[in-house]
């Protein structure tokens, strides 16, 4: 049944090459008829390579010129005659002349015209567009075929599964003519991190999924993979909080309602940790948030904190200067507050169960496995 695909799919594309390259090639000699017959069978070339390159019994060349060549249609029935037109001289009489045919034939005589120059030969206009060379070099020049410009590769679809397997073209712009080529492994297109398993990694091609480089994970002694970085058996590190003086600068997009639930917060917060100072600010929109971050990266600056679409953490971490949330998460250090209370610095196992598990998910969608962000405000896209 692979066969079968195969040419017929590969019979049509071809007959699209053929019927394109009847009376067009970028080359310098007139014998049309000749060049279309050359273009058929290097076609016909191309065709038995690609056959036998996937294991089929090519046709021969008067086999493979039938299944390109339509049947002959029937014969269409004559039409009504159509009434006898005027002649010339009648139509000349019509438009106000008076005169004998004799008359007619002379007056489509004109004046003899005034002596024009002699134009400049072949050879000379070859020269004068910069070309450089004796008459002979012009006559070879007009025998040697022009260099084409071809566009870009484009895959034939429903060819192969995969990018390696597909038949590629390209179609010159001058002159219309189609180049062939079987696909190679240079036609992936790799992602640019690896995708990840809890015992393997790989990279996969952007186009067609094919998967180079599988295999089993390398992990230091952190349970961290050495190859991806991707957190298979991670064994956080504890995280405290010494009590000194910090500062936390907060990025969000927030509202004047909001801000007011914040505001309200902070003080309370403060009265706990009475060293940590936080100081938040609203961006605007999500892109002038992007944005700004963005530009304080390239200074050398950031927030502490910042509002996030999980698109926007890649774009920051080409910087690496995103943390990864899991040794805090993990964290079973005590914090001792103000008035003398204690809380763990972690997460507990049912405070992480009070979140809705996508939207925790989602912090650690990326290609290394790390967590990078928390749900805070969540919202639901909905299509109705």
């Amino acid at each position: 049944m692979k066969g079968k695909k195969f040419l017929t799919a590969f019979l049509a594309a071809l007959s699209c090459a053929c019927l394109s390259i009847g009376g067009v090639a970028c080359a310098n000699n007139s014998g049309n008829q000749q060049v279309e017959q050359t273009e058929i069978e290097k076609v016909y070339a191309q065709y038995v390579v690609y056959a036998e390159a996937q294991g089929q019994n090519p046709l021969s060349y008067e086999e493979w010129l039938a299944t390109i060549k339509g049947e002959k249609g029937e014969d269409g029935k004559d039409g009504v005659d159509g009434l006898d037109g005027k002649s010339a001289y009648e139509i000349w009489l019509d438009n106000g002349y008076t005169g004998t045919q004799a008359d007619f034939l002379e007056w489509l005589k004109g004046q003899d015209g005034k002596g024009g120059l002699d134009g400049k030969s072949a050879y000379e206009i070859w020269v004068d567009a910069g070309n450089e060379g004796s008459e002979e070099d012009f006559l070879n020049w007009l025998k040697t075929e022009s260099p084409h410009t071809y566009g870009e590769w484009i895959k034939l679809d429903g060819m192969g599964e995969y990018c390696d397997e597909d038949f590629f073209y390209r179609t010159c712009s001058e002159c219309a003519k189609i180049e062939w080529k079987h696909g190679t492994d240079a036609d992936h297109i790799w992602g640019e991190y690896y995708a990840h398993s809890k015992t393997h990694h790989w990279i996969e091609c952007k186009e067609c999924g094919a998967v180079k480089d599988d295999e089993e994970h390398s992990l230091d002694d952190r349970g961290i993979c050495v190859v991806c970085s991707a957190e298979i058996n991670p064994v956080f590190e504890p995280v405290a909080y010494d009590g000194s003086k910090v500062t936390v600068t907060f990025y969000h997009t927030m509202g004047a309602a909001y801000r007011t639930i914040l505001d309200e917060y902070i003080p309370i917060f403060n009265e706990m940790y009475p060293n940590i100072t936080i100081e938040h600010e609203t961006m605007g929109d999500y892109d002038s948030l992007r944005n700004q971050i963005t530009t304080e990266l390239a200074i050398g600056n950031s927030p502490t904190m910042a509002y996030c679409y999980p698109d926007h953490i890649p774009l920051y971490n080409k910087s690496n200067a995103v943390a990864s949330l899991g040794d805090y998460i993990a964290s079973d250090e005590i914090v001792i507050r103000a008035d003398g209370t204690t809380e763990t610095m972690g997460y507990t196992q049912a405070q992480l169960d009070d979140f809705i598990s996508a939207f925790f998910e989602e912090g650690r969608v990326y290609e290394d496995g790390k967590m990078y962000s928390l749900p805070m405000m969540k919202s639901t896209e909905v299509l109705y």
